[in-house]
């Protein structure tokens, strides 16, 4: 047996000279890192939700393609056409959007809707990519108990991007409250600014009469199309928003949509 086996100055069988440890750097350095540990999942959440609420570089092209009314009843037919003006009033108000001007697809849209005066999902999302937009709406208005029951669909061109809709059942005038709702929703979904405009500048529905019947009129969507010939209600439009009678009536056909 070795002569140091059991002599406490060599520190017992493994010849090591024991120590005393001083507790107080490891403590500390236990506690740093509870510390380091419990502040990490919220800087992870920070960063995750600054890289979510990044908004689009440019803005988002949709076409507002008029929804579908049934086509025995032609008192609707302006009412199609008028609530894709609604549409393109809160498109212009939102940063993240732009609406196509309608003379740049209802050509494409006439031709693809044909004789049955209704666009399907399938045909909004061919009409916005001929459009070079990314999305295109697509709905449709019919008669129900307590008004009209309103569907609003957002139909992305990419087959891999999911749609979008919003459902609800409303007077005519409520309509403008429920397309801001809609869009209000959709630049949530597609993480994008909200509308600007107030829903109270959307709420006379009946205002828009006159320039539903000569969008009709213009581009043959319900009646035969007569381009051009609606320059007094052009000339009203562009008095109030050049901008928005610019997207609505072509301004190489109206002297009125020519900047000054």
């Amino acid at each position: 047996m070795s002569k140091h086996a059991n002599n406490p100055a060599t520190g017992g069988r493994n010849g090591s000279i024991p120590t005393k440890r001083n507790p107080g750097p490891a403590r500390f350095l236990a506690a740093a890192l509870l510390v380091i540990l419990a502040l990490q999942p919220a800087c992870l959440f920070r960063r995750k939700k600054t890289s979510e609420m990044r908004y689009p570089v440019s803005p988002i092209r949709l076409v507002l393609v008029p929804l579908n009314v049934p086509l025995e009843k032609p008192d609707l037919h302006w009412v199609a056409m008028a609530s894709s003006v609604l549409m393109a009033k809160v498109a212009r108000s939102t940063p993240d959007l732009e609406a196509v001007p309608f003379w740049e697809w209802m050509g494409v849209a006439t031709e693809t809707m044909g004789a049955s005066k209704t666009i399907s999902p399938e045909q909004a999302a061919y009409i916005a990519s001929r459009s070079t937009a990314q999305w295109a709406t697509q709905g449709q208005l019919l008669p129900a108990k307590s008004g009209y029951s309103l569907r609003l669909d957002f139909i992305p061109v990419k087959p891999n991007v999911v749609a979008f809709r919003y459902e609800k059942d409303c007077s005519l005038n409520e309509l403008g409250e429920h397309y801001h709702r809609a869009f209000s929703q959709f630049l949530n979904y597609i993480i994008a600014r909200p509308p600007g405009i107030n829903p109270a500048q959307l709420k006379d529905f009946s205002s828009l009469r006159d320039v539903g019947r000569a969008l009709d009129l213009e581009y043959g969507w319900y009646s035969n199309a007569a381009p051009g010939k609606s320059e007094t209600v052009a000339a009203a439009a562009a008095g109030t928003d050049i901008g928005l009678a610019r997207i609505l009536f072509n301004p190489a056909l109206y002297s009125s949509l020519v900047p000054r």
